[in-house]
């Protein structure tokens, strides 16, 4: 049989890992079973299972495995106890934005998308589902986070805040959730909450602001917020290692590293002159380092049009970027893997107005040179932003 990979020998199962491994197909003997839900359990010549990087680098089929149409302005997107939530009408007022929801069915190489629903918020919450202008979306073991009040082209300052919703609840086929603003105990509100992430129980947001960008953290259960770094020029996005956060200043066209707990912001440098320019997203790659791509923007305004390459930043006190890949044109939001072996693959959206693109690569760390990345998507339109694994 062939696996998907396009290599023969044994029969691809439909659930991840599998206690048979595959049977045997000609010429190859009968598989020795998957490692338990690591891998998508298919199967190589000789019965054994693929390895991440096998699975990373599988072939691409140009018609997707499942699709929710009709999506306006969709944005992040977050996986909690097997369901798909995401943002659609990002960016939007009310009326045009709402968080839904989507089950995940199936497993392995068999996974679909079910029909989504719009969380709505239950009885005693203190927060409408009406969302303005939302655009992050992040989640822990319970509960959703969503920055709202992202308004980069207003000059409104202070009218953003952080939605908690917490325990979301399936009914049949609806599903709600405990709406609350975690951050209103912050005078004045923030302004433009874009990205986000949690670290040990605390969420941290970047304020996408040119007058007033500065990057915050608060306890997820609620209680008193803390200003890490301020004076930044549209921070956007912003990831940690556990030591240090690091955040695309777009506006200044910058990379910083700050202390996890606040403190003197260091300036990050690129190989070559003017190699950083309008920084978005940062993505820890768990291993060695950040990546970071550049050239988009959450205001059409300051997006550029030029290739630019993907960074990638060591892990550490050091202060000189690498070239990870090489002329990517509006790179947006990336995502990583551990491959093991000193390997990590990135999968990132590429928002060529023109074509939107999804891109993946594998990147040998710590970077020495640039890898070249596989596009694996097709039929992309305007400009995507959100990516998740």
């Amino acid at each position: 049989g062939t696996d998907g990979m396009g290599l023969t020998g044994g029969t691809v199962p439909t659930t991840g890992g599998g206690t048979g491994g595959g049977t045997s197909g000609t010429g190859g003997t009968s598989g020795t079973g998957g490692t338990s839900g690591t891998t998508d359990g298919g199967t190589t010549d000789g019965g054994t299972s693929p390895t991440p990087l096998q699975n990373f680098t599988r072939g691409v089929s140009a018609t997707p495995r499942s699709r929710i149409s009709d999506v306006t302005s969709p944005s992040q997107m977050a996986v909690l106890n097997g369901r798909l939530y995401y943002i659609a009408g990002a960016l939007q007022t009310v009326g045009q934005s709402r968080l839904m929801s989507a089950p995940i069915v199936g497993s392995g190489t068999s996974v679909t998308l079910g029909t989504p629903v719009e969380v709505t918020a239950t009885v005693g919450s203190t927060e409408s589902s009406d969302l303005v202008f939302p655009f992050g979306l992040v989640a822990d073991s319970n509960s959703l986070y969503i920055s709202a009040g992202c308004n980069p082209e207003s000059a409104v300052i202070g009218n953003g805040k952080i939605i908690k919703v917490s325990s979301p609840t399936v009914t049949g086929t609806a599903v709600s959730g405990t709406f609350t603003n975690l951050t209103a105990g912050i005078t004045p509100p923030p302004t433009n909450p874009a990205f986000m992430f949690i670290r040990d129980s605390n969420l941290y947001w970047s304020q996408y602001s040119a007058s007033a960008g500065e990057v915050w953290r608060i306890p997820t259960a609620g209680g008193t917020a803390q200003r890490l770094a301020q004076g930044l020029n549209l921070p956007a996005g912003i990831a940690t290692d556990g030591t240090n956060i690091v955040i695309a200043n777009s506006g200044l066209n910058q990379i910083l590293r700050i202390p996890l707990a606040g403190g003197t912001a260091t300036t990050i440098t690129a190989p070559g002159t003017g190699d950083i320019f309008r920084p978005f997203d940062v993505e820890y790659d768990g291993v060695s380092g950040f990546f970071i791509t550049q050239g988009m923007a959450l205001s059409e305004l300051d997006a550029v049009t030029s290739p630019l390459p993907i960074l990638y930043l060591p892990q550490g006190s050091g202060t000189n970027a690498r070239i990870a890949v090489n002329s990517v044109i509006r790179g947006s939001e990336i995502e990583s893997v551990n491959l093991g072996s000193g390997k990590v693959g990135i999968v990132y959206a590429e928002g060529n107005p023109s074509q939107g693109r999804l891109m993946r690569a594998v990147v040998d760390v710590p970077v020495t040179s640039a890898a070249t990345p596989t596009q694996i998507s097709t039929n992309l339109t305007l400009i995507p932003y959100g990516v998740l694994i």
